[in-house]
This record gives C-alpha cells, sequence and structure tokens, in this order.
C-alpha cells in the first residue's frame, strides 16, 4: 500500500511543474486577450478601417496579413506576450497572438454588430482580417502593457536573453 501512494504523490509532484506551465499560458492568453482588445478598440470603431476590410482586393489583404506576420515575430522577440527563448518559440507565440487577435475581433464586431449573419463571407472576413492584425500587435504588447514590472511580467531568463544583445 505504501509503494502506492509514494507512486501517486511521484506522478502527483510530475505534473505540477505542467500544471504550473499551463496556468502560466493561461494567464498570458487572459492578458493577451485583453490587450488586444484595449490596441484595437480605437480602430475599431473607426468605420474607415471596416470598409477598408471590404474593399480590399483580396491579395493586398492577403499581402497585408503574410507580411504582418515578421513584424509579429520581431514583436514577440522583444516583447511578446509571454516569455520566449528561442526563435520557434517566437513564431508559435506570433500565431497565438494572431489567433487572440482575430477571435478578439470577431468578438468585438459581433458586439458591436459590425458583422452580422446576413453579410456576405468576403465582408466578414475582410472586416475581421484587417482588424485582427492590430489585434494581433496587442495581444503582443500585453504583457508590457499589463503585465506589470519586470519581476512580475518577466522571468529573469527573458531578461538575461534581451539584455545580453545590449551589454
Amino acid at each position: 500500500m505504501a509503494g502506492k501512494s509514494d507512486a501517486h504523490t511521484d506522478h502527483a509532484s510530475a505534473d505540477e511543474p505542467a500544471r504550473e506551465t499551463n496556468k502560466r499560458f493561461a494567464v498570458d492568453l487572459a492578458r493577451a486577450f485583453g490587450g488586444a482588445i484595449i490596441f484595437s478598440f480605437p480602430m475599431l470603431m473607426t468605420m474607415e478601417m471596416w470598409w477598408l476590410g471590404f474593399y480590399m482586393n483580396s491579395f493586398r489583404l492577403a499581402l497585408f496579413m503574410i507580411l504582418a506576420i515578421p513584424m509579429l515575430v520581431g514583436l514577440s522577440f522583444y516583447g511578446g506576450f509571454e516569455d520566449t527563448f528561442s526563435g520557434k518559440d517566437d513564431v508559435q507565440d506570433t500565431f497565438v497572438a494572431y489567433a487572440v487577435g482575430f477571435a478578439a475581433c470577431t468578438l468585438m464586431l459581433l458586439l458591436f454588430a459590425i458583422i452580422t449573419p446576413g453579410m456576405s463571407a468576403d465582408e466578414i472576413i475582410g472586416k475581421v482580417s484587417v482588424q485582427a492584425v492590430a489585434g494581433s500587435i496587442g495581444a503582443m504588447f500585453a504583457q508590457n502593457l499589463l503585465g506589470g514590472g519586470a519581476g512580475e511580467g518577466e522571468s529573469e531568463g527573458k531578461r538575461k536573453k534581451r539584455g545580453a544583445r545590449y551589454e
């Protein structure tokens, strides 16, 4: 019986780091969602942005969204919504921020009745896509905007990584 409880205790202690990592990611994700809404809110309220998404040529819209990816990778390197330690982490951070931007902007456009069920798919996709770029930038800045100080929002490893390049 004692062996069984020890094995259970060992298994529970092995799950704690994973649970802590998931909790930290959930907090960072919630912070990113808030940053996306705060940063993109002024543009969400601008009618010209909606029309830009609707009237923009599909090729230009796709190009705009694709060119935003390297910019987001750079933002992730210098101040992403979670700590990253490699280029792979920065790329992953970029696509999570893009997804958060799409979700936040879609929700806000639905709440403001800017997109409705009767609209064409092209109109909805255009409006959301243009706004999502701004939302993803806000998601990237979330740790800096909403994360508190260096002791709270950044780990020691990230500060060393970022600071080592300039020292």
